[in-house]
């Protein structure tokens, strides 16, 4: 299930998405997008059961991603036989239809119209919602912080994104293609070698002259102050497999400024201070770990807290449970990062006590790698334990000031505490 776009004034091509970015009308069958004076039509698109051979609707209610999937036999062992960032494969070209994509194994395959309808019907929620609310007053808004916990149906994920982001106060038209037309920066090998590494099945994200890499230059010569790392082309690549470019590059800008920023600013202490505030979490929750990790293994906390965090758990989850974390990210900011990664910890804790010889770079590496049995059964579940674990948030924000006062560096400074080991060592995930 999806959206096509019907035509419109200034469109050349009926099947690009467009953003919809301020008003929504629905109908049975149609919705119709108004933005400034365009107005675009969209048919909601129904999968047609009978012409082919299978057919795998994987919801955002479900196990895994929402991306509706068609695949037939001839080309089901092409499809596993890539390797991917995580285990939803989505190729996305220009011209950016709704992909086509064979979900996780293991994910049921409701087909029937009942399932269908019901998809359809949280597609129609959100383009509801998003006509009826504010996107200034969405993240406040019980009902949309409901439909976001409960998933947001691939389809329109990434119009959704944009919504809760707000991004239509920020945008400025031809910003993004000023900035491309300035060409590289000194990253830009960096960037290039990064792409081609981390979306090995995507050719057209590893192409060096592809999307990331110019999202990347565009976004640097924004914001100059930036000091690159793989993290951010992991996360520049998640977000492109959802979105178009320029949508993508808004989209990442105000996950960049919705505090992810100062994990890479030149002379921020930002991640020290949320590394010492995971501990602090993690020695509230369950001290015996907490002791094992940091006293006994004597692992400082920032070699656990930024790999993840500076990359939104990209390459740490599979993408049906990634996409939730991002959603419910994009909604609720930073206090999510640490419920995340407190559930990984504790969801980790029998390995991480299980032997006293148990190395620490053991436990780094199942930590940004936990197989699959260790994780809640499907994404929903997931998200419920993030939810569900014991986090105190108000006194988190009571330390953190505290915190950041004790960790205070002289200007100009770097905010690298300690040399982790490049992120670029972490392979991408094949499933």
């Amino acid at each position: 299930v999806g959206l096509r776009s019907k035509g419109g004034p200034g469109s050349s091509n009926p099947g690009t998405p467009t953003t919809a970015q301020a008003h929504f009308e629905l109908s049975d069958e149609k919705v119709q997008v108004k933005d400034g004076g365009a107005e675009m039509e969209f048919e909601i698109v129904k999968p047609v059961i009978p012409r082919i051979a299978e057919v795998r609707v994987s919801e955002s209610e479900g196990d895994g991603g929402d991306h509706a999937s068609v695949r037939s036999e001839g080309t089901k062992n092409d499809a596993e036989s890539n390797a991917s960032l995580s285990p939803v494969v989505t190729t996305r070209r220009p011209p950016f239809d709704i992909p086509q994509v064979r979900p996780p194994d293991g994910i049921p395959s409701p087909t029937d119209p009942e399932s269908i309808q019901a998809h359809r019907a949280r597609e129609q929620k959100w383009l509801s919602v998003m006509n009826s609310t504010s996107a200034a007053s969405a993240k406040k808004n019980k009902k949309i912080r409901k439909l976001v916990q409960e998933g947001i149906p691939n389809s329109v994920r990434s119009v959704v994104w944009l919504y809760l982001t707000n991004t239509k106060s920020r945008r400025m038209d031809g910003l993004y293609s000023q900035l491309c037309s300035r060409g590289r920066v000194s990253a830009s090998n960096d960037i290039e070698r990064d792409a081609d590494r981390s979306f090995p099945a995507h050719p057209h994200l590893r192409d060096p002259k592809g999307p990331i890499v110019t999202l990347l230059q565009a976004y640097l010569r924004m914001v100059p102050d930036i000091a690159y790392e793989q993290g951010l082309a992991a996360m520049a690549g998640t977000i492109l497999l959802q979105s178009p470019e320029e949508d993508a590059f808004w989209t990442f800008l105000a996950l960049m400024d919705n505090h992810l920023r100062g994990y890479f600013a030149v002379n921020s202490n930002q991640m020290a201070v949320d590394a010492k505030l995971l501990q602090k979490a993690v020695e509230t929750a369950d001290s015996a770990l907490a002791k094992k990790l940091f006293t006994e293994l004597r692992l400082d906390p920032v070699e656990i807290a930024r790999p993840w965090f500076a990359a939104l758990f990209v390459n740490t989850l599979p993408n049906r449970y990634l996409y939730r974390v991002w959603d419910v990210f994009i909604c609720d900011g930073a206090s999510w990062l640490f419920r995340v990664a407190l559930t990984l910890l504790l969801a980790s804790k029998a390995y991480i006590m299980s032997s006293p010889t148990i190395s620490a770079s053991d436990v780094l590496d199942y930590l940004f790698r936990p197989p699959s049995q260790v994780l809640p059964v499907d994404a929903d579940a997931f998200v419920a334990a993030c939810f569900a674990v014991k986090l105190k948030e108000d006194e988190l924000r009571k330390l953190r000031p505290k915190i950041e006062s004790s960790l205070k560096q002289p200007t100009g400074s770097t905010s690298r505490l300690i040399q982790i080991k490049d992120l670029r060592s972490i392979t991408p995930l094949s499933s």
